[in-house]
């Protein structure tokens, strides 16, 4: 067996044992840290260590999310912390609520995934609500993978709906990292590594001025 493959079974058969942990003890703890920072350093996002308050501002013991309940999360350290950000919008319901954890468990035991190719009920369940709780008379849904991929759709329908190609973007408004959704990216720094990014105007505005708004329109 290749060096490589055998030190991936190895790696990943330590993190199956660790996972499956409810609590882990301060050792762990500290490698379960130490593992996670280098690997995002060499593996992942040097920057993304950079930019976070969670690793900068923690010291040596960067805060590691690890277990949660309710509003509160506890870290690889068994420090807690009140949850205000909610998984952006992820976790409504809080860590952890039993329902949502048994409706879950429900589906990943009759299946993990639909097959992308018969019709999946659930998908058309999800529609139909959300037909039902959106404003207005919107009908259909697409359902999307992340931010950026709900951005690309959005630049599509605006497009087709004006036929028209240019776009006015919030300046500092951040939209996602693909190529239409980082076009419109109102952070300089993410858009100039990469440099020709959509083929239209693209107009960038202070957040909040309807009169920059307009004179752009």
């Amino acid at each position: 067996m290749p060096q490589r493959l055998s030190e991936a079974i190895e790696y990943s058969c330590d993190w199956m044992e660790i996972i499956k942990k409810t609590q882990v003890s301060e050792a762990e703890g500290k490698w379960i840290i130490e593992q996670s920072k280098h690997n995002f350093a060499e593996h992942f996002n040097r920057g993304w260590l950079d930019y976070r308050k969670s690793v900068t501002e923690a010291g040596d013991w960067a805060a590691t999310e690890w277990t949660g309940s309710g509003a509160l999360f506890q870290d690889v350290l068994g420090r807690q912390y009140i949850d205000c950000l909610g998984g952006y919008g992820m976790m409504d319901l809080g860590w952890g609520h039993p329902e949502g954890v048994a409706n879950v468990r429900a589906q990943l035991n009759r299946t993990p995934m639909p097959s992308q190719e018969l019709i999946d009920p659930l998908r058309g369940v999800l529609a139909r609500l959300m037909a039902c709780i959106t404003p207005g008379d919107i009908q259909y849904s697409f359902f999307c993978a992340g931010g950026t991929e709900a951005v690309e759709g959005a630049i599509k329908l605006a497009k087709m709906y004006t036929h028209k190609d240019g776009f006015i973007v919030a300046v500092k408004g951040f939209h996602g990292k693909t190529m239409g959704s980082l076009s419109m990216m109102g952070k300089s720094d993410y858009r100039q590594p990469v440099g020709t990014l959509y083929g239209g105007p693209v107009y960038h505005v202070p957040f909040g001025d309807a009169g920059a708004v307009e004179r752009r329109v």
